[in-house]
């Protein structure tokens, strides 16, 4: 690529030209170098923009980054895997599983009974107290007061 061809792209088109080009991954710091080099940037340029270039190499979708070098997407495949989780469940035996869930709830049930015994009991202890705090008044002495 000539210089003035590269004066006129993004330092990213650059890259990716480059990339396109080698059909070979460079870490950051080539591929920066070279770009630097190309565009005749100093060394200071490049410490102080590495970083950014790195960000923004992660954020463009076109690159991946495969055992620390930058390569483009488009020259590898992406493989996807499904895994059926039905064929694990024709492994599981499911009897075993109603059991197990049985007991759960039998458990579930006596827990939910000492709860209420407790709160049963409470409750009862509020109400006598309460109870004893009042005055039971006839009908006779309410016309008096």
């Amino acid at each position: 690529m000539k210089k003035e061809e590269a004066k006129e792209l993004s330092d990213l088109e650059i890259a990716y030209q480059i990339l396109k080009k080698e059909k070979k991954g460079k870490t950051t710091k080539e591929l920066f170098k070279e770009i630097c080099d190309l565009l005749d940037y100093n060394e200071d340029h490049f410490i102080n923009m590495l970083a950014d270039f790195y960000t923004s190499l992660n954020l463009d979708k076109r690159f991946i980054l495969l055992d620390g070098k930058w390569e483009l997407k488009e020259h590898h495949s992406i493989k996807t895997v499904v895994e059926d989780e039905l064929d694990d469940l024709d492994e599981i035996d499911i009897d075993t599983i109603d059991d197990i869930d049985e007991e759960d709830d039998v458990e579930s049930y006596e827990d939910e009974d000492e709860i209420t015994e407790e709160v049963d009991i409470e409750d009862e202890e509020e109400e006598t107290t309460e109870l004893d705090e009042m005055n039971i008044i006839d009908e006779d002495e309410i016309e008096q007061l």
